[in-house]
């Protein structure tokens, strides 16, 4: 296989899944700020959606402004074709990768990416402006769902099948470590003296979860409503749980070994970091990651940046 096919089947899936999870996470914070049980700051919220969907980089876009806008916050993450980090420039760009790879993938996963395209790149600015992120999010949830059935269910499940399902995976765990970095710093904002504070982290922590889409299954594991460290296990280190940093990582090590470009014993390659990762999340217990969660998760998203661009130097490059 071409590294320029591999390159692009690899993107497919880590942009599908990149334009999912922007769309889920500004979908709840926004509801979040309709809905919470005390008020919150709506200037709070949308600072919350620029930090996951970019980092402080999108917050300096918005720098001059004192206060920012509901509109054009959400337009900007959403429909804005000169951020690259929104939705729309995601989707595209795994339709895209999808062209380059045209011959190597199914007709119905093509025609799934391409109709995904149309209709949001089709979908009206004026009626996003007036009705907000939720039409949208939904062709966006629905859209994704549908590419990534293809995916598993009209494909050989060999190395394009598996180059693909890699990038997924490694995707995901970036952006479900970005979602709790989130907030984290949102909790940290909150003034911990305050009479309500304990319902505000309550509900932080609740839309994290629903963020993730795991707010059930957790409270189905837990047999309880999930506090903010219940979250935190559930989210960074449930072996079982698809929404998981630790599923991910483990499921992306057995993709990349499938596809078996190298010796993965060999401890300068991918294959043999990725599972060294994997297995580190195997024996680890929330205790040990202890009240430093946001630098365990700051050193395991540069780890996880590292191997990728590490895989697309010795066997994506073209």
């Amino acid at each position: 296989m071409l590294s320029r096919i591999g390159n692009s089947l690899f993107w497919l899936g880590r942009y599908i899944e990149r334009a999912e999870h922007f769309a889920r996470f500004t979908r709840v914070q926004y509801l979040s700020s309709l809905d919470a049980p005390l008020a919150q700051k709506r200037q709070f919220v949308l600072e919350s959606i620029l930090d996951m969907v970019g980092y402080q980089s999108q917050i300096q876009h918005f720098e001059d402004v004192k206060v920012l806008s509901e509109e054009e916050v959400l337009h900007y993450v959403s429909l804005d074709e000169t951020n690259l980090d929104s939705v729309i420039v995601a989707i595209n760009a795994a339709r895209e990768n999808a062209r380059g790879a045209r011959d190597t993938i199914s007709s119905e996963l093509w025609e799934a990416v391409n109709k995904y395209y149309h209709l949001v790149n089709d979908y009206p600015a004026d009626e996003f402006r007036k009705e907000g992120p939720f039409d949208f999010s939904e062709i966006v949830y629905q859209n994704s769902s549908v590419v990534k059935g293809f995916i598993d269910n009209t494909h050989i499940h060999n190395d394009q099948w598996a180059l693909i399902s890699l990038g997924l995976h490694l995707e995901r765990a970036i952006q479900i470590a970005r979602i709790i970095l989130a907030k984290l710093n949102d909790i940290e904002k909150i003034d911990k003296t305050t009479p309500g504070s304990a319902s505000i982290i309550n509900y932080q922590v609740s839309t994290l979860l629903k963020s993730a889409e795991s707010f059930d299954m957790s409270r189905k594991y837990f047999k309880k409503i999930p506090n903010l460290n219940d979250a935190l296990e559930f989210l960074i280190l449930n072996y079982e749980f698809p929404k998981s940093i630790s599923f991910n990582i483990n499921h992306a090590s057995i993709h990349l070994n499938k596809i078996g470009l190298s010796d993965p014993l060999d401890k300068n390659n991918p294959e043999f970091k990725l599972a060294k990762l994997a297995n580190s999340f195997k024996f680890l217990t929330i205790e040990e990651i202890g009240e430093d969660s946001k630098g365990f998760l700051e050193n395991t998203l540069e780890e996880i940046y590292e191997i990728g661009i590490l895989l697309e130097k010795k066997y994506l490059s073209y």
